[in-house]
């Protein structure tokens, strides 16, 4: 849920602008819907509910739903809205400045707040999941559409107290409820003739520069 939300804040300021107003058009997953009518199709998800006996752990699948580790399953209602939500092009590093401030300060909350290494994995694997499959709709791999909840975003301001400490109050959501209120942002550059290739090459060269800076890294701690 935090990645989905932290991803997304930087055009939630856009929403008080556009006069947004709530006319629900649900959509299931296909996943969703296969469960929902063929058991068969099902396929076994590990339940982490007081995984290792850690009290931290005891309602874990509550959050985002049992069987729904990442928030695929999700419905997303897509918000009608009186003026459209438009991309503005920034800057690129404004917004990886923006982007790596959200990140450090996810891995501040996983390390002040969460104390054992083994739920600190795990929750970082569902983070990440959850923006592999935000990447999906981007490059219009997933049926979904890519936007934001703007409830969800519009909290990012409750997470650090105005002290500099971390928030340690409930919220008030699920994870469940995310995508409830999404914004489909438009104005971007998707072309079904040509994107699904450009997209996939972007892809593929943003790995490879991953692969390569990670194996450097390694060959760096190794030799020192």
């Amino acid at each position: 849920m935090f990645a989905k939300s932290i991803l997304a804040s930087a055009a939630v300021i856009a929403i008080g602008a556009s006069g947004v107003m709530a006319k629900p058009v649900n959509f299931w997953p296909s996943a969703e819907l296969a469960r929902r009518t063929d058991s068969s199709s099902v396929v076994s998800v590990p339940s982490f509910n007081n995984y290792l006996g850690l009290s931290q752990m005891s309602n874990f699948d509550d959050f985002f739903g049992s069987s729904n580790f990442d928030s695929s399953l999700n419905v997303q209602t897509i918000i009608a809205q009186q003026e459209q939500v438009v991309c503005q092009t920034q800057e690129i590093e404004i917004v990886q400045q923006k982007l790596v401030i959200l990140m450090e300060v996810m891995k501040r909350i996983l390390l002040e707040q969460v104390c054992e290494v083994e739920v600190q994995t795990i929750v970082v694997q569902q983070t990440s999941s959850i923006i592999s499959s935000f990447s999906n709709e981007i490059s219009h791999l997933s049926s979904r559409s890519a936007g934001f909840d703007s409830n969800i975003a519009g909290l990012l301001g409750q997470i650090v107290n105005s002290d500099g400490s971390l928030s340690t109050s409930n919220l008030g959501f699920k994870g469940s409820e995310v995508g409830n209120n999404t914004v489909a942002v438009g104005g971007n550059n998707w072309d079904d003739s040509t994107s699904p290739d450009s997209v996939k090459k972007a892809q593929d060269l943003a790995k490879q520069a991953a692969n390569s800076t990670e194996s450097a890294a390694s060959n760096s701690t190794s030799s020192s």
